[in-house]
This record gives structure tokens, sequence and C-alpha cells, in this order.
């Protein structure tokens, strides 16, 4: 971002979302959403999409990336710092299902400036790094001891291949992502019984679903302010939230270039 900014490339805050990952048994969520019954297990890997909308003073939260018979990965860019994001196999073969729980953050909630919210969201990677021990465990904790606002006891069993030890993740999260992420749980255990139960387990943070920065462009030409040959596009530059729409925005970026061209340099004389 500062090469960015060095650059002269204008940047702007925008919203953005952050919380945690969840997992549970395959079993559970396919028991849910399919039932018991024999053609049941006949089905591949069930998902779901939940939504708990803003009230009682809290955010809104939805799930995000819900990855069917996957399992939770480091996403990881540099040193010191802890994310995590989820995957699944073509096969989908994995016995757990697992999900980012995520609340939407205005750009003022972070502070001033266009690179408030990138200081947030590092900061609470930096956090939940140290709450790991430092070597990329992740931090965890059961949805039961989340409400409860208590640390787990036991084995915490995992997909995460880095391990996870047990951290306070309610004390972790800023109040008002962990007052929205409670209220969550409530709304998604009527879809889902269990889903806030000891199965469920909160494992690391959910920092890169969406980047609280974006860089600005002309509305026809899809060119960065001020340039004539940069062409901000997909989820780094602001402008998708998913594979599918970054897809979507870089071909239209490419229609834009065919129908534009780039500006020549002038000719030296």
């Amino acid at each position: 971002m500062e090469f960015l900014i060095a650059a002269g490339v204008e940047l702007e805050a925008k919203p953005f979302q952050l919380g945690l990952r969840i997992e549970h048994p395959q079993e559970l969520v396919d028991r849910a959403q399919l039932g018991s019954s024999a053609q049941a297990a006949l089905v591949a890997p069930s998902y779901y999409q939940l939504v708990s909308r803003a009230g009682e003073g809290r955010a809104a939260a939805h799930s995000f990336c819900m990855c069917p018979g996957g399992r939770i990965v480091a996403s990881v860019s540099e040193p010191g710092f802890l994310c995590t994001n989820g995957m699944s196999n073509s096969k989908h073969s994995s016995r757990y299902a697992n999900a980012a729980l995520v609340v939407t953050l205005d750009p003022r909630e972070s502070g001033g400036g266009a690179l408030a919210g990138v200081e947030r969201q590092r900061a609470l990677e930096r956090r939940f790094f140290e709450a790991g021990g430092g070597d990329y465990s992740a931090p965890a904790q059961r949805a039961s001891d989340f409400l409860a606002r208590r640390e787990s006891r036991g084995e915490l069993r995992s997909s995460y291949r880095f391990g996870c030890v047990p951290g306070r993740l309610d004390l972790l999260l800023d109040e008002p992502l962990r007052a929205a992420l409670e209220r969550a749980l409530a709304h998604f255990e009527r879809s889902i019984p269990g889903f806030s139960g000891e199965q469920g387990l909160f494992v690391g943070l959910e920092s890169r679903s969406s980047g609280p920065v974006r860089v600005p462009r002309e509305r026809e030409t899809l060119r960065a302010r001020g340039f004539e040959n940069l062409y901000p596009i997909g989820e780094g530059a602001g402008w998708a939230g998913g594979i599918m729409s970054a897809a979507i925005d870089g071909a239209r970026a490419a229609r834009a270039l065919v129908l534009t061209g780039l500006a020549r340099p002038a000719a030296r004389g």
C-alpha cells in the first residue's frame, strides 16, 4: 500500500469484514440440512448460507466461503501475523465443514485515513498470532464457550494442520465484533441445531474475506484516477468480494481495455 501511495495512486477506505472461522463435523450440517434418511446419505456433503440481520444495537453478521467436506488453512502473507481461510478438495472428503462468520464494518469505525482499516486488520492478526504461541498454531474456542466467555478445556480437534491451542477469542476480538457474533450464533442455532454448541469450534481469525481499501477508478475506462495505464481490478483493489466477482471484474476491465486502449507515450522530439 505504501508503494502505491508513494507512486501517487489514490486510495480510499471502504467497508470490509472481520470475524472468525468456525468448524463443525460435516455430519452435524448434513443432519440439519438433509435429515437422517438412507437417501440423505447418498447426497454430497451439504452447505449453508446464514445471515443475522442487525438489531438490538448489534451489527449484522453472515457466513461466507462455506467449505463442505473441507479444511481450515492458514492465509498468512508475512511473518508474525495469523489469519485463516477455508478450502475443499474436489471430493469434499474431509469429515469437517467450515465457514467464515464475519461482520461488516463501516470504515468510520476504524478511524480516519485510507489505511485505518488495514491497521485494524493487522493489529488483530498480530494479536491472534501471539495468542496462538507465535508458531502459527491457531487460538481456538468452542462456540458454547465463546458464548459463556470462558476458555475451552480438553482436546480441540480441527482440520487446521498447524494445530489449535485454547484461547479466549471472545476477549481477543473488539467488543462490537464479539457482540455481533454472539447474536449471530443464537440465530444460526435455529437453522442448524448444535451450531452454537460444543461441536462448533472457532479457529483463529478470519480477516481477509474482503479488503478495507479501494483504488478509485474512472467509471467508463476502469483506469485508476490520474493514470492512463493502471487498471485496479479484483479483490486486492477493492472491486470484488469473492472468486466469481473477481473474475467478472477482470473480464469487465479486459473489455474496457479493448474498447478504450492504452494511452501511448508522447513521441520524443
